[in-house]
């Protein structure tokens, strides 16, 4: 790969320069969050409402002014860059977030709250910049922030669309959980409208089940989430007609076809006493 195809960061990690451009939206989009929390809505050095600017190598979240500082102390000390018009990397975006303005208090200056006034000649914070970031506690600080960051930013970014689990607590322990795949429909799943067919099969298999179960259990078993509450247009239809079957008087609502299918297993086992004519069996 040739040299121009490589980027390397303010921090030592190298990438393919291609790969750098391609995340910038992502990158920077993070980095805009970062500017807005807590201590990073000011410049770490002199307290202004100015973030336009960072060092990477230590983490912090400048003002312009400020940053022509960091530049005139030397890089081997403090690096500097702009938000807009540079590339950043994954592992400097990393840096910033396990840094940030808030934890740099402790790591660089703890006993004071601003490292220069606004008010000191250039000279006066050159030599505080020296002094506060080249000295060997603060190098070694930022040092193990740097290899902490270059970690992170090598750990693949987890994909939210794969290794989806329903949240704990949707079915009971044990029992079957129809309806786990429906936890975050999507129109463009051609599955959707199949596991929407399915439903009416679902909720009468729980027939036999609920009609064990006494009213209370029976409204725990519903809220617990045997059936679950699932919006999706292509199964209003099939609720519908679920609860016609049973029971013309029931709400049409997506559980209250299993309540339904309840209340008509016990009105089944009524309906076969209140039929017998019991003075003909007892002749």
């Amino acid at each position: 790969m040739a040299s121009s195809d490589v980027f390397r960061s303010k921090i030592g990690s190298k990438y393919p320069k291609q790969e750098i451009e391609d995340r910038q939206l992502q990158l920077k989009a993070e980095l805009t969050s970062l500017k807005r929390k807590g201590g990073n809505t000011q410049c770490f050095d002199c307290g202004v409402a100015d973030v336009t600017w960072a060092s990477p190598k230590l983490g912090t979240f400048l003002c312009v002014t400020c940053s022509d500082i960091h530049r005139a102390a030397g890089a081997h000390i403090t690096c500097v860059k702009n938000f807009s018009t540079y590339l950043w990397s994954p592992d400097e975006v990393a840096m910033m977030r396990l840094v940030g303005n808030d934890r740099a208090k402790d790591l660089y200056r703890s006993s004071a709250p601003l490292s220069w006034s606004p008010h000191d000649s250039k000279e006066r914070k050159v030599q505080l910049c020296t002094q506060l970031y080249g000295n060997a506690t603060a190098q070694r600080a930022s040092a193990e922030m740097i290899t902490a960051a270059t970690a992170a930013s090598a750990s693949p970014a987890p994909n939210p669309s794969q290794g989806f689990k329903a949240p704990a607590g949707k079915s009971p322990a044990g029992a079957p959980n129809w309806f786990e795949d429906w936890s975050s429909p999507r129109d463009e799943d051609p599955k959707v409208a199949q596991k929407s067919v399915d439903l009416l099969g679902d909720l009468l298999d729980l027939q036999p089940v609920l009609q064990k179960a006494g009213a209370v259990e029976a409204d725990v078993f519903l809220q617990q989430g045997y059936v679950d509450v699932v919006k999706a247009p292509a199964v209003e239809k099939f609720h519908n007609e679920l609860a016609g079957v049973f029971d013309n008087k029931c709400q049409q609502t997506v559980a209250q076809p299993a309540r339904c299918a309840m209340q008509m297993a016990n009105k089944e086992d009524n309906d076969f006493w209140t039929s017998v004519n019991w003075d003909d069996l007892m002749k």
